[in-house]
């Protein structure tokens, strides 16, 4: 599989530290090697609903890459 990036804890669900073009360059380094993948934005929401979803929690924390979407998970 493509390398993964790192990920941070954002209250228990991991958030992969990428860029624009560290996102894409894993997605495209997926397609080129013929791998599937899960990719999701992950924005606030998200993190509250895994609160009271651990199902949800740990099924997010499986995906490839959570690519931060917007300010307040960003930072």
């Amino acid at each position: 599989m493509a390398g993964r990036l790192e990920k941070t804890n954002v209250l228990g669900v991991g958030v992969s530290q990428c860029t624009y073009s560290s996102a894409t360059e894993m997605i495209a380094s997926l397609a080129k090697c013929q791998q599937g993948g899960m990719v999701t934005a992950c924005a606030v929401h998200l993190i509250m609903e895994c609160q009271s979803d651990p199902l949800l929690k740990q099924q997010i924390n499986e995906f490839d890459l959570v690519s931060p979407d917007g300010q307040p998970v960003r930072w």
